[in-house]
């Protein structure tokens, strides 16, 4: 298995720019959610090329790790669903971090998967749809939770294509989505007006409008 990866930045259209460092209140500088994410996504598709030499290791980082922060994303579900402060202070750092990162990749998935059997348009955006409720949320994270305890266990099935098992899908979608997806918070009103426009010109670039 590859060297595990330092958290990354990059740039998107220009516009977009994603900067992720080791937050001190982290014990553990490798369980940040962007690491985390990224050497999922690395090692899922080393596992679907057939191509993982020790699977051993690669099994017990996706325990030790992958399966902690999804945990940890469903502990803190109810951060995403309420403006309740108390809560949302309640919960430590490790919930809500997971549980937002969680979300905002959920939300963006029908717009940065990529899969030709899997085109833009309503097929698309109903299979990965965002979870609107927290039921729905915990729903999703424990799809993925049995999809990757299959591998675990060594019990996944690699024959079949991914476009043929829907929950396979998401799950691996889920991953690549979370690693290639473009993270940003405006710094000035400024660019958070320029920000939201780039959103709503997105938006209306998905709607069909007949006059």
């Amino acid at each position: 298995m590859s060297e595990r990866q330092s958290p990354s930045s990059f740039e998107f259209n220009n516009f977009h720019e994603s900067r992720f460092q080791a937050i001190p209140k982290y014990d553990d500088v490798e369980r940040i959610p962007k690491t985390i994410i990224s050497q999922t996504d690395s090692l899922l598709g080393i596992y679907s090329n057939g191509t993982i030499w020790q699977p051993d290791l690669a099994r017990e980082y996706l325990h030790d790790y992958t399966l902690e922060f999804l945990k940890s994303a469903e502990q803190g579900a109810d951060r995403v669903f309420t403006k309740d402060q108390n809560v949302i202070d309640s919960l430590p750092l490790e919930a809500n971090e997971a549980a937002d990162y969680t979300y905002v990749i959920f939300a963006w998935m029908h717009q940065f998967a990529t899969s030709k059997y899997l085109p833009n348009g309503f097929s698309r955006r109903g299979m990965l749809q965002a979870p609107a409720t927290k039921r729905q949320f915990v729903q999703r994270t424990n799809e993925i939770k049995k999809e990757l305890g299959l591998i675990v266990a060594g019990l996944g099935n690699k024959d079949l294509p991914l476009e043929t098992r829907p929950s396979s899908l998401r799950a691996h979608t889920f991953f690549h989505v979370g690693n290639i997806i473009p993270f940003k918070f405006p710094e000035t009103n400024e660019e958070y007006i320029n920000y939201e426009k780039d959103k709503f010109n997105r938006l209306l670039g998905d709607t069909i409008i007949d006059l």
